[in-house]
């Protein structure tokens, strides 16, 4: 999940700001993109193409700011959205893209985020903080955190090597062994585990290790982890499956999954070798994928699917996979010359 770091110094730092209503379109688009086969109705017509017959015309003579641009992130491994506003959080720190431009709020690696309580919470080299410095957390041991999540009112993080972590007054208290943690996932009535011992169930401060049957090891090597009511889905390492609280269910799939994601009512399951897999709760079908290397997170912003993979950043856009370029603003220049007095 690892890639090449792409330099994002030209990003200006601030402070989070990042609230808002419902979103326009905050990505921009490159002119590299890979086709997707789409059928256009009068019932699905994308509303921004229906929009533009009618155009509000600028008549001021302002032109528009210059802006420079620079590619999405390679290495992005956590996707989230507030508002207009979309995250990009990896190995190139953490970037907000807005309406306005993007902003870079951390320069280091990232390896998690989410939000809790009202605030955007990060995972760097050693520490748990939030985006915007204002809390800051280090812990006892020195291996990586590599997932978030939150169950109950509190928040949990997993590490490579010191298994779960709850933050409880302002400290990290463990709560497992030391597992080698791949993913976390709260259901409503459970915190869920994914490690290198298997899969694993926490309440009321117990952990259960799930299994499908005495001889079954389909749970044995989970990756990834996604809740949403009233089911959970484990993606492993040679298959999906899918848990309802009572019964667990197989759908069979060769590659082993790296990234779940919910959009247009369907499950989206990406692969290591790239591909992409639309499920409807039968059976995952193949769709077209960005073609861009392993996926490694999904996401459903400003009503479209969002894809992050090893070289940067794409949405689905007009039955297209378009990579997303991120606008700098550049900095306004003087409308005058500066006046020379005579001394």
């Amino acid at each position: 999940m690892k890639a090449a770091v792409v330099s994002l110094a030209c990003l200006a730092i601030v402070a989070i700001g990042c609230g808002g209503g419902g979103g326009g379109d905050s990505g921009k688009i490159a002119a590299n993109s890979q086709a997707v086969p789409a059928v256009a109705t009068q019932d699905n017509l994308d509303p921004e193409i229906v929009s533009s017959g009618v155009q509000d015309v600028d008549v001021s003579g302002a032109q528009p700011a210059e802006s420079v641009y620079t590619p999405s992130p390679a290495g992005v491994v956590e996707l989230l959205k507030q508002g207009d506003t979309l995250w990009f959080a990896g190995s190139s720190g953490l970037v907000a893209n807005t309406p306005l431009g993007a902003q870079s709020l951390k320069d280091e690696p990232v390896s998690a985020a989410i939000y809790f309580a009202n605030r955007l919470w990060i995972a760097t080299e050693g520490a748990l903080s939030t985006a915007d410095g204002l809390v800051s957390i280090v812990p006892e041991f020195a291996t990586a955190f590599t997932t978030l999540a939150v169950f109950g009112d509190e928040l949990y993080a997993g590490t490579d090597g010191n298994g779960v972590w709850k933050l409880a007054a302002g400290q990290l208290v463990p709560v497992s062994e030391d597992w080698h943690v791949k993913d976390l996932a709260a259901t409503e009535t459970a915190l869920y585990a994914a490690t290198d011992k298997g899969l694993f169930s926490y309440q009321v401060d117990r952990w259960r290790a799930r299994k499908l049957d005495d001889t079954s090891t389909a749970l044995l090597s989970p990756t990834v982890l996604y809740a949403r009511h009233p089911y959970l889905y484990v993606g492993t390492e040679s298959d999906l499956l899918r848990f309802d609280g009572g019964r667990w269910e197989q759908f069979g799939l060769t590659d082993g999954v790296t990234a779940l994601g919910w959009h247009d009512a369907m499950l989206y399951v990406a692969s290591a070798a790239g591909a992409l897999f639309a499920f409807d709760g039968k059976s995952p079908v193949t769709v077209p994928s960005p073609s861009a290397g392993a996926i490694t997170a999904l996401l459903r912003f400003d009503g479209r699917l969002h894809v992050a993979t090893e070289n940067g950043v794409y949405r689905l856009r007009h039955g297209r996979f378009e990579k997303i370029d991120l606008e700098v603003p550049a900095e306004s220049e003087p409308k005058h010359e500066p006046i020379a007095f005579l001394l």
